[in-house]
């Protein structure tokens, strides 16, 4: 590809520049390599940084525990099988990107995502794809790191959350798609090495920029009445499920906002997010992240507490799953917050006529916000 003009390579160094480093890592890659017979390790062992794209030892994978020891505990790996003619446009677009410093604290590390690759053949990747059960599978790290400061139960929860094993469903579809990612990753073993490349964070769709950050203040957050409301609700802690598999860095970031108490305080709205969230078939990142962004915002669930004081019988209607299950209860909040106060009387009745039909409740909300013009998010 051509070289960049002088000024635009936003002190990444230029595209030569660029191609050495990762012409340099693999040849001292392939040296620890045949130092230690080909068998896996750890990359904070040999290196101090890592080029944002490169191969790694298809042996850093234990394909029967679905875990990974190449990469810092800290970081969000995941896996895929991807046809091998795509492998150079991969390599290309990630080439743009900063290196990896393996130096950093693991709080700097935590924000970061890799995706490790196996290339097929394209016949064969087509005949195996659909039995996957998604595009990528997350890569546990079999030992996490345990800040002083961090609780048992804390722990304990954080890891679930970050690897998507917590409580995960163990019906016989999932464990034989579990089975076929298995299977499939020890005979691409078979190849030696396997290709990395780090991800990129935040769908343009989201409208942030930059990484992701997480920016929770830890004293609002109880991750124990999270557990305590999930296995309390059996639905919710499916649709919670659903979310954490195959889930991108933000996905991850925005579903530890439920930990915060001003939302476990309207757990209604856990439920309305996480049925409209983990609804819709075939779903984008942006997608995911759309629906998930209101539980950034301080003010959420301040307008289901106004119905609270002024209807306590709607506020219990609200509270029912049919209607939680609809996923509409974050916009209702919204529109009580937005509303002018001379007219919330207005809405409240509106709303309660609609909650009588929860087939329907959805579509009436919408229809409320048209009314009231409330801004669209």
């Amino acid at each position: 590809g051509a070289e960049r003009p002088a000024g635009m390579d936003f002190g990444f160094g230029q595209r030569a520049l660029r191609e050495a480093q990762l012409l340099q890592y693999d040849n001292h890659l392939v040296d620890v390599l045949n130092t230690l017979n080909g068998r896996g390790f750890e990359a904070t062992a040999c290196f101090d940084a890592l080029p944002p794209v490169g191969r790694l030892p298809a042996q850093s994978v234990d394909a029967d525990t679905l875990t990974h020891r190449y990469f810092p505990p800290s970081m969000t790996v995941e896996f895929a099988f991807v046809p091998e003619d795509e492998v150079p446009a991969l390599i290309e677009e990630s080439l743009l990107l900063p290196p990896l410093d393996l130096e950093a604290s693991a709080e700097m590390l935590e924000g970061l995502g890799v995706l490790i690759l196996a290339p097929l053949k394209r016949d064969y990747f087509a005949q195996y794809y659909d039995s996957l059960g998604g595009r990528t599978i997350t890569l546990a790290a079999p030992v996490r790191e345990l800040k002083g400061n961090t609780r048992a139960l804390e722990f304990s929860i954080n890891y679930q959350r970050e690897t998507g094993l917590a409580d995960a469903p163990a019906d016989d579809a999932v464990s034989q798609a579990s089975q076929d990612w298995k299977d499939l990753i020890k005979k691409a073993q078979e190849q030696k090495l396997f290709w990395y490349v780090r991800r990129r964070h935040l769908p343009s769709a989201a409208n942030i920029a930059g990484a992701a950050v997480d920016a929770m203040n830890p004293e609002d957050a109880n991750p124990s009445a999270l557990v305590s409301f999930l296995s309390e609700n059996p639905q919710a802690m499916e649709n919670w499920n659903t979310l954490q598999k195959n889930a991108a860095p933000e996905t991850k970031l925005l579903l530890k906002r439920f930990t915060e108490t001003n939302l476990l305080e309207q757990p209604q709205i856990i439920k309305s997010i996480l049925a409209e969230a983990s609804a819709k078939e075939n779903a984008t990142a942006e997608d995911i992240v759309r629906i998930l962004a209101p539980v950034m915002n301080p003010d959420i669930g301040k307008g289901l507490t106004l119905i609270t004081g002024s209807d306590a019988t709607l506020a219990k209607s609200l509270a029912r799953d049919t209607v939680a299950n609809t996923g509409a209860l974050t916009e209702v909040d919204r529109l009580l917050r937005e509303t002018p106060e001379d007219k919330r009387g207005e809405v409240v009745a509106a709303i309660k006529e609609a909650v009588k039909k929860p087939a329907t409740f959805a579509e009436s909300v919408i229809e409320l916000k048209t009314k009231y013009k409330v801004t669209p998010l």
